[in-house]
């Protein structure tokens, strides 16, 4: 197990290094494995999940991709944080923070920087990614 996170109704979310995710309910005792979101499998990675207030699970990838995966209907969405063509991502790169706040908003950590995501009306994609680049010569 890579990662894992707990969802309000009491299921386990969990990122496996090799087999992808998966979601167990104590309740039934049923392990759901979803191939759709194994697009990243990245070993050792320790990427964040969150679960956000609308209840979307946040799975990020590689270079700025994520999957949004609605809890109540499991239908998935996907979009990526590179969106600065004249500052591209690593193909590599990593998400190393998501945080929600009280507006809505989410901040992503990266090593390159952290973004902010401000929703559509609506609801779960993000219309606009705003980057703050680390300076490299203020370090």
């Amino acid at each position: 197990m890579d990662n894992f996170i707990i969802t309000r109704q009491g299921d386990y979310w969990i990122k496996s290094d090799n087999k992808g995710y998966f979601r167990y309910s104590p309740g039934t005792g049923r392990l759901k494995h979803y191939p759709q979101i194994n697009f990243y499998k990245g070993n050792g990675d320790k990427q964040p999940m969150l679960e956000d207030s609308r209840g979307y699970i946040w799975i990020p990838g590689l270079g700025g991709m994520f999957r949004l995966l609605n809890t109540a209907t499991e239908s998935i969405d996907s979009f990526s944080i590179n969106t600065q063509t004249s500052r591209p991502m690593s193909p590599q790169a990593v998400i190393t923070a998501i945080y929600e706040d009280k507006q809505g908003i989410f901040w992503l950590g990266t090593l390159e920087g952290f973004v902010r995501c401000t929703p559509g009306k609506s609801g779960q994609l993000p219309t606009e990614v705003t980057w703050f680049h680390n300076k490299s010569d203020t370090r």
